[in-house]
């Protein structure tokens, strides 16, 4: 009714359509998740030596979103949420980057098929020893990596490539590493999706990555067929199904949310946070994604809107939806600055220390020039006071 008189919704209303949203129910469960292992996560974050800005970034993750609705078309669109983007400890964020870095796989594989329909698409995955802790073992297969892509560039480069450069028929990949713990312990491992016109021999691969890891005989891989040359134009449900079914592992999350401990997390992130565990390669490096199979996300049309501002209230555990009418710079300033420090720490709420300072005259450059610094030694605490 709202929507035929051209008004705006009530707040409880359109709490309701953005229950079907997708991006609002990741970050409830983002929410619902921190309340549960939030504790347990900030604990693990001080041992390992994280700062207050970090953990309160993570802590205060989408504890506020708005959202926007056409006058005309009722379309709903997340205009702006107080994101921590740490993909390793927060659930929410996890989801998002998953579902962005799938759709772009998505979009460029399309685009790679359509000019090269001759190619097949498998789905290789790597693995390594169970030696050493996590640090060693990431460093480990991350420099094996890059010896077998530069084997692979340097076959390549030859002008008469024979049968058993076998990498060299590697036209185009995805590369995505993979952190996951069993009873063993770590296991980290490498997912690519190759596309190749020849039918790739296993023995070879085996070997290749063997030398590479700097072990003897031959390492455990495993290839799997995803789609055949000519195949992808005129591919049925299923083969569409293992089609998107590849493309999701390969681009997926490092870790997942659900599988490993708030300290395992924390663990995954001090070793892994500044890499990059994803990128394109071959013919997919610099490639114009396609849009005919992922069309583009909801256009800007030239009408009205009215926003909303969905607050997350701790307590009741779900999102308290306001309407605000318009959007200016005053009420967005006004949303990040009463919901921007969401924890304070306990040594830090506490009252400012007063240090004694000392005053120290030194000569520099014929100058004279007073210096003023604590005396005796001073912590990280005591210099944030």
């Amino acid at each position: 009714k709202a929507l035929a008189k051209n008004l705006p919704l009530e707040g409880r209303d359109f709490a309701k359509v953005l229950a079907q949203e997708e991006k609002f129910n990741a970050f409830l469960e983002s929410r619902r998740y921190w309340k549960e292992h939030g504790e347990e996560t900030k604990q693990a974050m001080i041992a390992v030596g994280a700062d207050f800005k970090q953990i309160n970034k993570v802590d205060v993750c989408a504890l506020w979103q708005i959202w926007s609705r056409g006058k005309d078309t009722g379309i709903t669109k997340l205009e702006a949420v107080n994101r921590c983007k740490n993909h390793f400890l927060c659930f929410g964020c996890a989801q998002i980057r998953a579902r962005k870095m799938s759709r772009e796989t998505a979009m460029r594989v399309d685009a790679y098929l359509r000019m090269n329909p001759q190619m097949a698409m498998s789905m290789l995955t790597l693995t390594a020893e169970h030696v050493g802790g996590l640090r060693k073992q990431l460093r480990r297969i991350k420099r094996a990596l890059k010896k077998l892509l530069a084997k692979r560039r340097s076959q390549r480069s030859k002008k008469n490539s024979s049968i058993a450069d076998v990498l060299a028929q590697i036209e185009a990949f995805t590369k995505s590493i993979e952190v996951a713990k069993g009873d063993n312990g770590w296991h980290p491992h490498v997912h690519m999706l190759i596309f190749h016109e020849k039918f790739l021999r296993m023995p070879q691969l085996e070997r290749i990555w063997a030398q590479c890891l700097g072990q003897y005989g031959r390492a455990v891989i495993n290839i799997k067929n995803v789609l055949k040359p000519y195949e992808y134009a005129d591919a049925d449900d299923a083969k569409r199904k293992n089609f998107y079914g590849a493309i999701m592992e390969c681009s997926k999350y490092v870790c997942k949310p659900d599988a490993l401990s708030p300290t395992d997390k924390v663990a995954v992130w001090r070793e892994c946070k500044g890499w990059h565990m994803f990128a394109f390669g071959g013919g997919l490096r610099g490639l114009k994604p396609s849009e005919a199979l992922c069309p583009p996300e909801q256009v800007r049309v030239d009408e009205d809107y009215d926003y909303y501002v969905a607050r997350y209230d701790r307590e009741s555990d779900k999102y308290e939806v306001e309407h605000i009418g318009d959007l200016s710079d005053s009420k967005r300033a006004e949303v990040r600055r009463v919901f921007k420090y969401g924890w304070i720490p306990s040594q830090l709420a506490k009252k400012p220390v007063k240090l004694k300072i000392e005053t120290i005259t030194v000569f520099r450059g014929g100058n004279v020039i007073k210096i003023h610094r604590p005396i005796g030694k001073v912590g990280i605490t005591e210099c944030r006071r």
